[in-house]
């Protein structure tokens, strides 16, 4: 019986060992892929982008849409929030390179240094800030589209998506009132 019960631990781990190698392994079929025509190629010291509108990720589209093609970004660390940001620039970097995106950064609450907020309170988890940060990612790190509305103080704001009422800029540390006027 007990030869019986080790054979089937041992069948049970090379099981799950398989399973394992499975998931780790990750194919071209995984990879974000560009969609459409190239509208645009640049060329810096050799390195050829080919820039595109719309990209395909996990079945689903994405693509720049003016404020609308803001998604959500998993964060290296899996205690933090997920990241949202406005999608920028899509390219690819050579002939077999991976789709990038060019991004444009948001802050939750807890982003910010405390001091720097001073007293304002946050009406809603969906509250967040815009950064003047823009950086590089990979497509695969796109978990999902979002919505972020830019809503000054005197305007109703939605009931779904991000709302976007202050403006965060590093570099002084300020954060002030978002106003079409000041955009």
């Amino acid at each position: 019986m007990e030869m019986k019960h080790r054979k089937q631990k041992k069948e049970n781990a090379e099981e799950s060992s398989r399973i394992k190698e499975n998931e780790l392994q990750w194919g071209p079929e995984h990879s974000a892929r560009p969609i459409g025509k190239v509208i645009k190629i640049t060329n810096k010291q050799g390195n050829e982008k080919c820039h595109y509108e719309r990209f395909k990720f996990r079945g689903r589209k994405y693509g720049l849409i003016s404020f609308e093609g803001s998604v959500i970004l998993f964060s290296e660390d899996a205690s933090k929030k997920l990241y949202v940001a406005i999608i920028k620039d899509i390219y690819v970097q050579g002939k077999k390179g991976y789709v990038k995106l060019k991004v444009h950064w948001f802050y939750h609450l807890e982003d910010v240094d405390k001091k720097y907020v001073r007293n304002w309170k946050s009406k809603d988890s969906k509250d967040i800030f815009y950064r003047f940060h823009r950086d590089e990612v990979f497509a695969e790190s796109v978990k999902d589209d979002s919505s972020v509305y830019f809503v000054p103080d005197n305007k109703q704001v939605p009931n779904h998506g991000f709302i976007v009422q202050r403006v965060y800029n590093t570099e002084n540390k300020k954060l002030r009132k978002f106003t079409f006027e000041s955009w």
